[in-house]
């Protein structure tokens, strides 16, 4: 209901501007006075405002009001793009974003820019705002919050074209640019096999996530070639936060498994793994050696030196905008979708070793001679 009622609030505003009713510069309703005429609620009356001013058509100044600030829409002149990421203070995001921006602009398209937060309401209303305005085309960074809006997505996909980045989604007419994470996983794995692990605590992602599924098979294969039979104990599904690493490290000491190195589905979760370890004074690397996923640079300001998946983020944004272009320029002839997987590469830091010799060291002391 407040969702109809603030698309209903937005639609108005919007037509006022487009027929030149209010003009760059004059101001538009405050909350108070969009409460009072609509019988809405001040969260209703802030969201309203906030989406107008996020897609530019609006400026909303401290003390002063909101006014008006461009009067062309989304569809209207100018080729505009929306783009949905789940987190925009994750350096993974964050370098992806900046990377599809810039190529935008250089083919001269507008982006619009949704930060959900990993909330499904919030990405639910920017994908209406996007089927309302007919905008050119959707750049979607997949999370968990995508598969509650499948069926919007799916709906807009019949309308527009859709790229979506980072995790495959079944039932989606969209093309796909995703990582070969089953390399990835096999990387990391291999890695910490060759200087001398051999229990490895995988600590997986979501199941039916399909880049946790990817590690996750990648991780085998490499055990599988090592003659190494797979520890289901080993194998735990968690979420992708610190403190999704940090319980799971904690609950599996616990319980008393024991591993000499730990395979975490991110950079984040890895991060909070070794949290847990140095609290329990468990050593990393020497005792017990840690690599992540995604190379989350933020975690080297804070000094966490993890050893890491790269998936090179901005290489993911560029492709997605180079064929959300493409299928814009192509979409009344082309209707075949496509789907785009891009290498990755490991990158080794102080949580797998601290010099060569420590891995020389390692290798000798568990018999290792491949």
């Amino acid at each position: 209901m407040n969702r109809n009622k603030s698309a209903n609030i937005r639609k108005q505003l919007l037509d006022l501007i487009a027929e030149g009713q209010l003009k760059p510069g004059d101001r538009v309703w405050s909350e108070n006075e969009i409460v009072s005429t609509f019988g809405t609620s001040l969260t209703t009356a802030n969201r309203v405002l906030s989406q107008l001013a996020m897609s530019g058509y609006i400026e909303r100044i401290q003390g002063k009001g909101s006014f008006v600030k461009r009067a062309n829409g989304l569809s209207r002149n100018r080729p505009s793009i929306g783009l949905i990421v789940p987190d925009v203070t994750s350096s993974f995001y964050a370098d992806m974003i900046s990377e599809c921006e810039v190529e935008a602009r250089n083919a001269g398209v507008l982006t619009v820019f949704a930060n959900t937060r990993d909330n499904p309401v919030v990405e639910a209303e920017f994908l209406a705002m996007l089927r309302e305005e007919h905008a050119s085309g959707l750049i979607l960074v997949a999370s968990k919050t995508t598969f509650q809006n499948r069926e919007l997505i799916a709906e807009l996909a019949q309308e527009t074209p859709v790229v979506v980045v980072d995790l495959l989604l079944d039932g989606i007419e969209a093309d796909f640019v995703v990582n070969d994470n089953e390399d990835g996983g096999f990387q990391a794995a291999t890695h910490l096999l060759s200087i001398g692990r051999r229990r490895i605590l995988h600590l997986a992602g979501d199941e039916g996530n399909s880049a946790a599924e990817g590690r996750l098979q990648g991780y085998r294969r490499a055990l599988r070639e090592w003659e190494i039979q797979v520890d289901r104990s080993l194998v735990v599904r968690t979420g992708w936060t610190e403190q999704c690493g940090y319980d799971a490290v904690h609950a599996a000491l616990k319980q008393g498994r024991e591993f000499d190195a730990v395979f975490a589905a991110c950079d984040a979760v890895a991060a909070g793994a070794i949290t847990a370890l140095e609290e329990r004074q468990i050593v990393v690397p020497s005792s017990v050696a840690v690599v992540g996923f995604a190379n989350q640079t933020e975690y080297l300001v804070r000094g966490f030196s993890i050893t890491t998946v790269d998936q090179h983020s901005q290489k993911l944004g560029a492709k997605a905008i180079e064929l959300l272009i493409e299928a814009t320029d192509e979409k009344a002839n082309r209707t075949s979708k496509r789907t785009w997987v891009l290498p990755t590469a490991l990158l080794v830091r102080r949580s797998t070793q601290d010099s060569d010799d420590a891995a020389v060291l390692a290798r000798t002391r568990m018999g290792v001679t491949r």
